[in-house]
């Protein structure tokens, strides 16, 4: 995933504003987090997975929830000894992209929503 944007260029409000409204977090937590997610990334949109301490890792997956990051995975040889090896990176989400998302507000609900939970219940196990 390439991005043209720098994490420095990322509002840290925008990015607590998000935290509060998709984790419901606290303002203060979620400009914590928000900061930290910033200095997790140093000055990169893209991070591997082995550069994270496990306490950043729980918060990337916390983070990915909430839509700010994402996570891919390659498969590719091993430089030192040639077996194919899974390598993980971790990814910025674009804040345009997070407030393109904001501004969509809730989908229409679908007739799926409008089934009472018992009639998906009854259907598994017919």
């Amino acid at each position: 995933m390439d991005v043209d944007i720098e994490p420095g260029d990322w509002p840290v409000e925008g990015v607590a504003r998000v935290l509060e409204q998709r984790l419901g977090q606290p303002p203060d937590v979620a400009r914590e987090q928000s900061e930290r997610l910033l200095e997790i990334f140093h000055a990169d949109t893209t991070i591997e997975d082995t550069e994270v301490e496990s306490d950043e890792r729980e918060l990337l997956w916390d983070l990915m929830l909430a839509g700010l990051v994402t996570m891919e995975t390659q498969h590719r040889p091993h430089p030192d000894h040639g077996r194919m090896w899974r390598y993980f990176y971790w990814h910025l989400v674009p804040p345009e992209r997070l407030e393109e998302e904001d501004q969509e507000g809730e989908e229409e609900p679908t007739v799926y929503d409008e089934l009472p939970a018992s009639a998906w219940r009854d259907r598994a196990t017919a």
